[in-house]
């Protein structure tokens, strides 16, 4: 890409290639979450949501769910914990929509682990067997057993109900959708 040609997105289009664009945002993505570079991470969510968003193709509406459910977890990390539900209910209306079951499967996975953190344990519980159902029925063994290692904590006694003191939090690891 020459100097001033504008941004990457528009570059791949103009070259037709939907699948370029879709890495580039990815690797970026990557990038920017594993060196907890997330301001960056989400700018080129953000940017890649805005070049998605007009377009009514399925390509668009799955590039835009994988796009909300990727920023619903920064934003989960960063404790912006509406915001966060309210993208990941955007990604599970265009997984609906598509019959796309694998990325619902992450989308409810990420919902249940959101509710957790918000203390709504019937949302938790709800979300995480969904997700459970899902990659039981697609044969996703590796999903399937991280989820119900999930469920099962929900029935464990949560440091709320505890008269412990309470532990420094620490970070926990968040699934990626695909």
């Amino acid at each position: 890409m020459s100097a001033g040609s504008g941004s990457g997105h528009s570059h791949f289009v103009e070259e037709g290639s939907v699948y370029k664009t879709q890495q580039l945002a990815y690797l970026g993505f990557e990038t920017g979450w594993r060196t907890g570079e997330l301001e960056t991470a989400l700018r080129i969510l953000r940017e890649e949501e805005s070049f998605w968003k007009d377009r009514e193709d399925q390509d668009a509406k799955d590039a835009l769910q994988r796009t909300y459910g990727k920023q619903a977890l920064i934003l989960q990390d960063w404790g912006r914990l509406e915001e966060a539900l309210a993208l990941h209910k955007k990604e599970e209306a265009l997984c609906l929509e598509l019959a796309n079951k694998a990325s619902l499967g992450y989308c409810y996975w990420n919902w249940g682990l959101l509710a957790r953190e918000q203390k709504d344990r019937d949302t938790e519980r709800e979300k995480l067997q969904s997700a459970l159902q899902i990659f039981t029925e697609l044969n996703m063994p590796r999903e399937r057993d991280a989820v119900q290692d999930e469920l099962e904590k929900t029935s464990k006694p949560t440091r709320s109900t505890q008269a412990k003191p309470k532990k420094p939090k620490t970070k926990q690891k968040t699934p990626h959708s695909e």
